[in-house]
């Protein structure tokens, strides 16, 4: 893992519950590295540019998931309860493609290539 739950919620971030900052990291993580074309996995040293790349997504993701079970509004008398819309997949794809751009953009691994460059590395 690129971060832990410590450096997330140092970050500033919301306190979530172990089990969901796990899964939610590993998610985050596989976004990532699939952006980078996994540039990071071999980098000596990661970035704080990609931890807190890192945690953005995680803190959007914790966000759908939370909007998904969230009560909107609520009536009493004749019992009436509505849900927030939940953000859709394509808005939360749009969403992690402008994180990883606004953070990771000029950013370089330990060769000098750009991680979010498309291209074949040299070897």
């Amino acid at each position: 893992m690129y971060i832990d739950k410590s450096y997330y919620t140092t970050a500033g971030y919301p306190t979530i519950d172990d089990a969901l900052f796990n899964r939610l990291n590993i998610k985050a993580q596989a976004k990532v590295d699939r952006a980078t074309q996994q540039r990071i996995s071999t980098m000596a040293t990661i970035p704080t540019m990609v931890k807190n790349c890192i945690c953005e997504i995680i803190s959007l993701l914790n966000k759908k998931e939370a909007d998904a079970n969230a009560v909107q509004s609520f009536s009493n008398d004749g019992y009436s309860e509505s849900y927030a819309e939940p953000l859709t997949n394509d808005a939360v794809d749009n969403a992690v493609g402008v994180i990883l751009l606004d953070y990771l953009s000029g950013v370089t691994d330990d060769n000098g290539t750009p991680l979010l460059w498309l291209g074949i590395d040299k070897k």
